[in-house]
């Protein structure tokens, strides 16, 4: 997400914050340090709408994945195909 949402990273209160960090009883709260316009308010719209179908159970901690293979673990191979081919069209 700090790649796909990088403008809504960088104006973060805690851009170490863990994804699980970011979810109370009464939804998303991500804090940013300045007001949201133009671009970034799209961004921030965007990310809000990926979220709503995000649910967490609590019940483990944050874990990084690579979703260009089914393994979910990062390859070369399919760093370079991306590259290669262009924008990558894959669902987190």
């Amino acid at each position: 997400m700090k790649i796909q949402y990088r403008h809504i990273f960088e104006i973060c209160q805690n851009p170490e914050a863990t994804v699980k960090s970011m979810w109370n009883e009464s939804g998303w709260d991500i804090p940013h340090r300045r007001s949201l316009h133009g671009a970034i308010l799209d961004e921030w719209n965007d990310l809000h709408e990926v979220l709503q179908d995000v649910s967490l159970d609590g019940l483990g901690d944050d874990e990084v994945s690579w979703v260009l293979e089914k393994s979910r673990n990062f390859s070369t191979k399919s760093l370079y195909i991306v590259l290669l081919m262009g924008e990558s069209k894959t669902s987190y």
